[in-house]
């Protein structure tokens, strides 16, 4: 077996993603670990989580990512994507208000770091 790089996806039973060697988020029971705690997002959050760590270093826009987790309905709805990716920043980063994981590229969108 491969040691994992950050955002490397493991393809294994437990489907494990590693992110920036230090967080894990187990996609069968959608849980997130960090060190020694774990975290249960919400559907909606994980869905989000989901579709940046298998993509890292790809920007998506706005509207992609409201497409993709909410439906092509909610394309325009962007607070509810700063609502979300504020959740989940909480729950990432040692200091939300300064992320180095789930980065924002002003007026386009959200990406994971590689």
């Amino acid at each position: 077996m491969q040691i994992a790089t950050p955002w490397e996806v493991l393809l294994t039973p437990c489907l494990l993603i590693v992110i920036a060697e230090f967080y894990l988020v187990d996609v069968i029971p959608k849980t997130c670990r960090r060190g020694k705690t774990t975290s249960a997002p919400t559907a909606t959050e994980f869905s989000l989580l989901q579709e940046l760590v298998l993509h890292p270093g790809k920007i998506f826009t706005h509207e992609a990512l409201l497409r993709r987790v909410w439906g092509t309905e909610y394309r325009d709805e962007a607070e509810y994507l700063r609502v979300y990716v504020g959740r989940l920043r909480r729950k990432l980063e040692d200091d939300p208000s300064k992320p180095v994981h789930l980065l924002t590229e002003p007026g386009i969108g959200y990406y994971m770091v590689k």
